[in-house]
């Protein structure tokens, strides 16, 4: 079946009743380059849903975060630079999505690892199986925000990191390791979203929310913190390395991005989500590349 005409037969027939057309979308390069025309898909659908999240798991064999918003050059090198939501978001929007269509996706959970040494625990350390299964979800590999805070509500000893060019946190403790999002995270999303004049915002999914208000006494606290972030505060704006689409960049350009700092990191043992101490630095080795 190809997917354009399939979009069109059903716009076609969703006309006389007023329904929206959507599709959930790639984040990743590979895929986007042989599932989809993006001018004819646009054209058919009203809203483009883009999962811009699932771009490191356990599937891999060293840790990374679930969705992280920039790249950081400084721990990764060739296509894995092209692994997170502002690059997806512009190369949608540079192979002829409307921005206004593009709807960004909000992962409502976090993708963990198994350490194979609990001193090694930044970006791309090696972890060659995944986190131990939450009671909710019960999937090895992958925790609901409702499991991870309750972990860090009983247990405090966990450390949270914030690194300033993902502008996403991790958290481990001994040899577990666990990227995820949070209100913090997610506010900074929804800004980024404003800022490129993004049609909206959906999240995935919603039973992974802290649905019951067991860690902030407010029921889906995650879902209500895009539609509550006052969108009006002017976003920092600074000159990033833009990377070009090739599948493992040789060349790159410059060119301004939104919210796009230099990287720095802080860490807590507190699992408050506001805290921010002074930054420490960080090494980490060149990682292995992704061919999401």
């Amino acid at each position: 079946i190809n997917f354009v005409l399939l979009l069109r037969e059903l716009k076609s027939a969703f006309a006389p009743y007023g329904f929206l057309l959507t599709a959930a979308v790639s984040p990743g390069k590979s895929a986007i380059d042989s599932a989809y025309d993006i001018p004819a898909v646009a054209s058919a659908l009203d809203q483009i849903h883009l999962m811009a999240y699932d771009y490191h798991g356990s599937w891999e064999t060293y840790t990374g975060l679930n969705a992280p918003l920039y790249a950081n050059p400084s721990v990764e090198s060739g296509s894995n630079l092209l692994l997170n939501v502002n690059w997806t978001v512009n190369y949608w929007i540079s192979n002829g999505a409307p921005a206004s269509k593009i709807i960004l996706g909000m992962g409502l959970y976090g993708r963990g690892f198994t350490l194979a040494s609990p001193t090694q625990n930044g970006f791309y350390a090696y972890a060659p199986q995944p986190i131990t299964a939450g009671p909710y979800t019960r999937e090895s590999g992958t925790w609901g925000y409702n499991e991870i805070c309750e972990k860090f509500k009983a247990d405090p000893s966990w450390t949270v990191v914030r690194d300033s060019s993902y502008l996403t946190p991790y958290a481990f403790k001994s040899s577990q390791w666990i990227g995820y999002d949070d209100q913090q995270s997610l506010t900074i999303k929804a800004q980024y979203a404003s800022s490129m004049n993004l049609g909206g915002a959906m999240v995935w999914s919603i039973e992974t929310d802290d649905f019951r208000g067991l860690c902030h006494n407010v029921p889906f606290i995650l879902i209500k913190t895009p539609r509550t972030t006052t969108t009006t505060t002017t976003p920092v704006t600074t000159t990033t390395t833009k990377i070009s689409s090739t599948s493992t960049p040789s060349t790159t350009t410059q060119g301004t991005t939104i919210c796009g700092p230099t990287s720095s990191i802080t860490t807590t043992k507190s699992p408050s989500i506001y805290t921010t101490l002074p930054p420490i630095t960080t090494t980490a080795g060149a990682p292995p590349p992704n061919t999401l």
